[in-house]
């Protein structure tokens, strides 16, 4: 509880720099106590990692039980006793997926609405005994969520890299649910040619399967499910759960992926990331609507800039004439 409260006072002067607390096991994990309602209800970011019990007798993995405590100290359910005040709460399984369980734990810390997460090591196969795996995939810092576009700053800052980037478009599998999504998704492809369009498991038509800019829809199939992402220098995802299956498809290393979302966080998938370095917790078609609005003022400020080039341009030669 001492260590807890005191990550708490640490977030709170820092303005949310999450700290680490390691507890021992379910013992430790209750002896957090009230400090975990103040966390959670305060909107505290802050990492909780408890150890487990190992999960063989007999030394059918490495880290076997040899000790009395650990027939004591394992529950049937020992995150159950802090879930209703975690942000995100899972286990470490192998020690493979260390880097990508704590990145997604953290995500929900920082994101709004704040708060802790809570992971245990190896409740099943003694996984925290086998070495880290390294997966370049992803990003090593999970990007948090930002709520809707408004910041006018990264409004702007997206625009203007989608407008000279060749972008690829990729997978709205609910978006088409809202018909004002679509027409702007059909709106912001026509006037921007360079953009590219694939789904991934469609749930509803999200774009005009004749449109020369459709790039088609990918199911299960083993192949590359867009071919001209491997030549995007963006990646636009929206409203998709599984944009692309990493072991299979993707995009080529060192593309800029945005993720446009109503649920970013994707709460009940337990290992999810995509490495976008920027996301928005946001309604399709309201953001697809800011995005046309401001290339579309981009766009017309560069012509305004051309034409008074070009007259200026003029009056020099007359002048010189």
């Amino acid at each position: 509880m001492v260590a807890l409260s005191a990550a708490h006072g640490f977030a709170q002067i820092s303005r949310g720099v999450p700290q680490a607390v390691v507890v021992h096991v379910e013992c430790g994990t209750q002896s957090l106590a009230g400090a975990i309602h103040n966390a959670a209800k305060g909107r505290i970011p802050v990492f909780i990692f408890a150890g487990a019990s190992p999960a063989t007798l007999e030394g059918g993995a490495r880290g076997s039980r040899n000790e009395f405590i650990h027939w004591m100290q394992d529950v049937f359910d020992q995150r159950g006793i802090v879930r209703g005040y975690m942000r995100y709460d899972n286990e470490i399984r192998v020690g493979a997926s260390v880097k990508q369980i704590v990145h997604r734990a953290l995500q929900f810390a920082y994101s709004d609405p704040k708060g802790p997460v809570y992971l245990d090591g190896g409740a099943r196969g003694d996984g925290t005994a086998d070495p880290a795996g390294e997966d370049r995939s992803i990003a090593e810092v999970a990007a948090h969520i930002t709520r809707g576009l408004a910041s006018r700053r990264r409004r702007d800052s997206c625009a203007r890299s989608w407008r000279s980037a060749n972008v690829h478009s990729s997978s709205l599998p609910t978006s088409g649910a809202t018909m004002p999504a679509v027409s702007e998704l059909v709106r912001l492809c026509a006037a921007h040619r360079r953009w590219r369009r694939s789904e991934s498991v469609p749930n509803y038509c999200n774009f005009p399967s004749d449109d020369p800019l459709y790039q088609g829809s990918q199911w299960n199939e083993a192949r590359q499910n867009i071919p001209r992402s491997l030549a995007a220098d963006t990646i636009l995802v929206i409203d998709s759960d599984v944009p692309w299956i990493p072991q299979i498809n993707k995009p080529a290393a060192g593309a800029r992926i945005i993720h446009i979302d109503i649920d970013p966080l994707k709460q009940q998938m337990p290992l999810w990331y995509i490495g976008a370095r920027h996301i928005f917790r946001a309604d399709a078609a309201t953001a697809l609507r800011q995005i046309n609005e401001r290339l579309d003022g981009i766009d017309a400020g560069c012509a305004r800039a051309f034409a008074s080039g070009r007259a200026t341009t003029r009056s020099n030669m007359r002048e010189r004439q």
